[in-house]
């Protein structure tokens, strides 16, 4: 009987500590991304083709990068690469890099899953939207995020967006490399963005400069305001801590600084553009033409907040890029066709 006991003792034992390990342990999901640490020497292999993020606003922060091959049979493997000592660290399975923390001890990443072209189950999901007059994602792609913790090997999921099919966004890493914001395609009609924390492994989605017609997020100002441009064409800041959007370069300013550099184009219909410089991004002004890597003007965002006409005929190019000083022009070389 004495025997009896115990040993029900040590089974009830067992199965506490059992059930508490597994409601304190995530279930790991076997699909969810996760970075396997390169063990000597490894290679790629055979491959058609690589590529890595060049529209990126840092590809190389920390003297790394992601590079990724493409197989004969459209098989994709993602590497990162150590550029100083040209050695790869380790491989990033199902999923794609978005950017490090400061220390590069933590990783966001992403993973698209397409829309599904089945009728049937179109209709299912486009059910609910009609019903509650809510936006139907039942057409476009969903895009999953997740941080990989380096140190302690976990990963964490952390939330969902949808992009149009063939189309999509990219995380914006903050200077700080603590925030992250995204402008989903598949939301570009609404006020929302993604707001990621990479550090405490939140996400949210905020509406920024008003609803509800909010602004287009383009760059980060700081560690924790993003320049916007809202639809009355000012440009203003939203502060991701406050959750506050305060007018930064209001449209009259810019009629006025255009005025009085007899630049006759209209002020209204200025973007902004960012590079980064390794410790903030320096903002440009100019209209569309640089898309198209034509002539227009070129003004240059100083802080706090004043405008300096650099040229008013300068010849943009394809893939370009500025030194941090302002003083050079790299570019590509490419052609239209």
């Amino acid at each position: 009987m004495k025997r009896r006991r115990v040993f029900a003792i040590l089974i009830t034992v067992f199965v506490l500590a059992l059930v508490i390990f597994l409601v304190k342990s995530p279930l790991i999901d076997p699909t969810a991304p996760r970075f396997i640490r390169a063990s000597g020497n490894i290679s790629p292999g055979n491959y058609s083709w690589l590529y890595y993020d060049f529209l990126s606003p840092s590809p190389f922060e920390g003297g790394k990068m992601w590079v990724s091959v493409v197989s004969t049979n459209r098989l994709v493997r993602t590497f990162l690469l150590d550029i100083e000592s040209n050695s790869i660290l380790g491989e990033l399975v199902h999923g794609g890099p978005a950017f490090f923390n400061r220390d590069q001890t933590k990783l966001l990443c992403g993973q698209r899953k397409p829309a599904t072209i089945n009728p049937l189950w179109r209709s299912l999901k486009d059910l609910p939207a009609r019903i509650f007059n809510h936006p139907s994602h039942a057409f476009e792609d969903t895009e999953t995020f997740w941080v990989i913790d380096l140190k302690r090997n976990s990963v964490t999921r952390l939330g969902r967006a949808y992009q149009s099919p063939g189309a999509g966004s990219s995380f914006r890493p903050s200077p700080g490399f603590c925030y992250g914001f995204n402008k989903p395609t598949g939301s570009l009609s609404l006020a929302e963005v993604l707001i990621c924390d990479i550090e405490n492994n939140t996400f949210r989605k905020d509406r920024v400069g008003g609803f509800p017609t909010g602004g287009f997020p383009i760059g980060w100002w700081d560690i924790q305001r993003i320049l916007i441009k809202d639809t009355n064409n000012d440009f203003a800041l939203y502060d991701v801590e406050a959750r506050k959007t305060s007018v930064f370069l209001p449209l009259q300013q810019l009629q006025k600084s255009f005025l009085e550099a007899g630049i006759t184009n209209d002020p209204g219909a200025a973007n902004a553009f960012f590079m980064w410089d390794g410790h903030q991004n320096d903002f440009y002004l100019t209209d569309n033409n640089r898309w198209s890597a034509e002539e227009s003007y070129l003004i240059r965002i100083e802080r706090p907040g004043r405008l300096k006409l650099l040229d008013p005929h300068f010849k943009f190019e394809w893939s370009d890029h500025f030194d941090a000083s302002g003083s050079y022009y790299l570019y590509s070389g490419r052609t239209p066709g």
